[in-house]
């Protein structure tokens, strides 16, 4: 597939999840009259849930299934529990009750991701400097000399010079 067939293809992808999260939002804005910042999250929810039950060996209608479902208990909860309570709040108010339950989920998934291991490229290492302090690695050649941190082909490079 070209770039550009790629391009226009994500572009329509990421456009049309911001159509989906921009309608939800109007919709809960007009029957609640609650701007619900969390909402977003509950598409995430949906996401991980989908994602967790189809890896684990579930067919993808039923993971799917199963997202829809995390996603509903999601946003039943946080109406239930935290919005209708304090339906007497301000707007204002109700609005960071929500924000704070976006950024708690946030915290959620930050904590519970797994922490890709990215090395940085010793050239980058090489022209590094602080306030005009060169730094100490004058060369990437201490680098190169060193075990490859995982199987990728940069790694397998800088371990053995001269290898593609």
């Amino acid at each position: 597939m070209n770039p550009l067939t790629q391009a226009l293809i994500s572009g329509l992808m990421m456009g049309t999840v911001y159509a989906l999260l921009a309608t939800g939002l109007a919709i809960v804005y007009h029957t609640a009259q609650i701007v619900n910042i969390a909402h977003g999250e509950a598409y995430a929810v949906a996401g991980i849930v989908a994602a967790a039950v189809e890896a684990g060996g579930a067919p993808l209608w039923i993971g799917l299934l199963a997202g829809i479902g995390a996603a509903v208990l999601f946003v039943l909860v946080l109406e239930r529990v935290l919005l209708r309570p304090r339906r007497s709040w301000s707007v204002n108010s109700l609005i960071l009750v929500t924000l704070a339950v976006a950024f708690f989920m946030r915290g959620l998934g930050v904590s519970s991701a797994p922490r890709p291991r990215i090395p940085m490229r010793p050239s980058s290492w090489a022209s590094m400097s602080i306030s005009r302090v060169p730094s100490p690695l004058r060369s990437p050649a201490p680098m190169a000399r060193s075990a490859p941190c995982c199987s990728c082909r940069w790694c397998r490079s800088i371990s053995s010079p001269g290898s593609p």
